[in-house]
């Protein structure tokens, strides 16, 4: 009795402790309920967060790709201004400096010559009152010896300075620096080319001008004979410095029409030919040796001719007096043709001054 009575308290107290479990379990259950709608809600907003931050990365990486461009083309653009063999500065809507190639970094140093190109840019910056363009051309003496104004040598120098703007709004400008100085020795060697050439020209058609009134209505034979050889070394003369003259002008074009297969020794009789007139009054006898076979080769004619008469004709000019004769050489050496030309004359000094 006392067994059973023990058996049916347990199971009550079984019975109490189940029932109370499970209440605690509804309660996890709704309280798991609840915290899963919660959940619910927070995911909702999570996405809509996710989606915005990845909107965001992928603006900042697009960001970053245009920064890296304009990185790559800034260096490009710097790159291609210090390759450029004229200076480059540029500058802000205040004047300051912002950036310069190494050709002008090398002018605005503010030491010797650049210190007077500085003073040139900072004179530009002073007088441009509103101008968009303004430029100067300056002289530099560069003198290697100071002690001796002869070794002084001028250069002259052609600055630019130009407002940059966008839209009509001034951003800043920039300086060009420009060694013009090659261009200015060219222009005074052309300047003193066209005098000469003048005096050249008036030359020869002066005396053949003289010779003929000369020899007009002239009854003497003998004078005749005299002078007629004379008009024509002039005539010669004169059609030698239009061969010249045109001969500079196919080489400044840079002309190449008339390249073409030509026989070299051909060229080389030619101008033996025209000298030989010359020679003879000076009492000299071109001696040449040439191999058996023609010698051919791609080139112009007309200037390989004038080069082996110019030649020829200094070698006769300024030979030692009644002394030898001029020599010519032609060698086939392998790929190569060699001319030598031999005299007793003064020769061309190996060094310059």
């Amino acid at each position: 009795m006392i067994w059973i009575l023990c058996a049916l308290a347990v199971s009550c107290a079984a019975m109490y402790v189940s029932v109370k479990q499970l209440n605690k379990q509804k309660k996890t259950i709704h309280s798991i309920d609840d915290l899963t709608k919660g959940l619910s809600q927070k995911i909702v907003q999570s996405e809509t967060v996710e989606v915005a931050l990845r909107g965001l990365a992928k603006a900042i990486d697009e960001i970053e790709e245009q920064r890296i461009k304009a990185d790559a083309f800034r260096q490009q653009l710097v790159t291609a201004l210090d390759s450029l063999n004229y200076g480059i500065a540029i500058y802000g809507q205040d004047d300051q400096l912002i950036h310069t190639n190494p050709y002008a970094s090398s002018f605005l140093s503010g030491v010797h010559s650049g210190a007077l190109i500085a003073d040139a840019i900072d004179e530009l910056f002073q007088t441009r009152d509103g101008q968009e363009v303004i430029d100067q051309e300056l002289d530099v003496f560069d003198n290697s010896h100071p002690s001796s104004v002869t070794h002084s040598r001028k250069k002259t120098f052609y600055i630019i300075l130009r407002e940059l703007s966008i839209e009509g709004n001034q951003i800043g400008s920039v300086v060009t620096i420009e060694d013009i100085s090659e261009q200015e020795r060219l222009e005074s060697v052309r300047r003193d080319f066209i005098s000469n050439i003048s005096h050249e020209l008036k030359t020869p058609i002066g005396a053949i001008a003289l010779l003929t009134e000369t020899l007009l209505g002239e009854p003497d034979t003998d004078l005749v004979q005299k002078f007629a050889p004379n008009i024509l070394q002039e005539t010669e003369r004169l059609s030698e410095t239009i061969d010249d003259l045109l001969s500079l002008s196919r080489i400044e074009h840079g002309s190449t029409d008339s390249f073409n297969q030509i026989d070299l020794l051909k060229c080389i009789e030619q101008a033996i030919d025209r000298v030989n007139t010359f020679a003879k009054q000076n009492e000299v006898t071109v001696l040449t040796s040439f191999p058996p076979a023609p010698v051919h080769l791609f080139g112009d004619e007309l200037q390989l001719t004038s080069a082996f008469y110019n030649i020829l004709e200094n070698s006769v000019k300024y030979k030692r007096i009644n002394q030898g004769n001029v020599h010519l050489t032609v060698q086939q050496l392998d790929d190569f043709i060699e001319v030598e030309i031999s005299d007793n004359g003064i020769g061309i000094p190996t060094k310059g001054p």
